[in-house]
This record gives C-alpha cells, structure tokens and sequence, in this order.
C-alpha cells in the first residue's frame, strides 16, 4: 500500500494546489529553441512576412551590371565551341578514306567520334565542380588549352603508324567539351534578364554550326 493511501483528502487536495503552484513550466512556456528564434512579430503571420520581404525587393532592386565586352565574350565563348565540336566529326564524316590511310576497321575511325560522347559523361560532374571552385574563366581557357594542344598532336600524327597518338589527340580535345557545354551560365553571368535568352542561343548556335560545316565541307 502506498503512502498516499494513508494520508486524509484534505491532505491530498493540498498537495495537488502545491504542485499546481510550483516552478515547473507549463505547456503555455514549453518552447523548443527553434520556436524561441524563429517567432514572429506579435500580429504577423507568415503571408504578411512574405509580403513584406516581396516588397522590399520591388522598392529597392538588385540590378546587374552589365559590360560593353559581354557580347565579345559571348562570341569568344562561341568561337571555342564551335573549334572544338568542330573535331568530334572531322573523321567520322569522311570515314572510308581514313580507315584506309590509317590501315584500321571502321569500329575504330567511329571511336574517334564516340569517344566525345564517352568523355563527356564522365567529365561533366568534375567540370561543373571545377567551375563552382575556380570560376568559368579559368576553366574556359584550361579548356581552350586542351583543344589546341590536342589539334596540335592530330596534326603531327597524320602519318598512317600513328593512329594511336591520333587517338589520343582526340581524347585531349574530347576532355575539354564538358567545359564548353554551358551556354546557360554564362548568359546568367554576363547578360541581363531580357539578354539571357539572346546570349544562351548565341552560345548554342556555335554547336549547331559546327554539326552543319564539316557536312557542308565534305559536300563541296
């Protein structure tokens, strides 16, 4: 048997107005930290806190500064593009007379081509994270390096017992690509909100015409 059967009501009741009296905390003042620091102003609700921070975005605008040389950039970014797409189907296109210069089966002359595709989806993660660490120009111009040293070593290798070095070369140059397959961020960077548009379809045209020119070279 209990000690609270032994003792009066009265004597209970008085107990029970004791610790109804005490210093413990009630619900009402059982806030968590997070409610404590994150309370809104007495009358606010979180519509009219939304609202408010809306309208001091509309009275006092973040404005871009935009600069003159924007549209050189773009070009700049366009013309190294268009070089280096411009070497992912200088083989493929004209296939038949490499397989017999270099002396090799055509699996081999489309692995010139495929190998841009295989290097930019195992490049691309890196080169995004190599953008946010050392900023886009570093990364265009570590890119545009690539392209022309690569140029470069398929251009020396032009003998028919160097198609491995060729291979190679082109390998240089694939790895670049990822590099150059963000239109979009540059257009965000440089470019105001009525240009990105402009910007980012100027930056993909340097793709789409190198697809067109070396078909268009063949042809004629």
């Amino acid at each position: 048997m209990s000690t609270q059967d032994h003792l009066p009501h009265e004597c209970m009741g008085d107990l029970d107005k004791a610790m109804d009296n005490d210093c413990s905390p009630t619900k009402k003042e059982r806030f968590s930290f997070f409610e404590q620091k994150h309370r809104l102003p007495l009358g606010a609700s979180r519509d009219t806190l939304e609202d408010s921070v809306l309208d001091t975005e509309q009275q006092f605008p973040v404005e871009t500064k935009l600069y003159k040389r924007r549209w050189v950039i773009v070009f700049l970014f366009t013309t190294y593009a268009t070089s280096n797409a411009f070497m992912w189907l200088q083989y493929s296109i004209v296939g038949n007379i490499f397989m017999r210069f270099y002396d090799v089966d055509s699996i081999a002359i489309d692995w010139l081509s495929m190998i841009y595709l295989l290097s930019y989806i195992t490049f691309i993660v890196p080169s995004m994270w190599l953008q946010d660490k050392w900023g886009m120009r570093v990364i265009m111009l570590l890119a545009s390096a690539l392209t022309c040293i690569g140029a470069w070593i398929k251009t020396s290798t032009a003998k028919p017992d160097m198609f491995a070095l060729t291979f190679f070369g082109q390998f240089v140059c694939a790895v670049a690509t990822p590099a150059l397959a963000f239109p979009s961020r540059l257009a965000s960077l440089w470019f105001g909100e009525n240009e990105v548009s402009t910007a980012c379809s100027i930056g993909v045209m340097g793709d789409q015409v190198c697809l067109c020119l070396p078909v268009s070279l063949k042809t004629s």
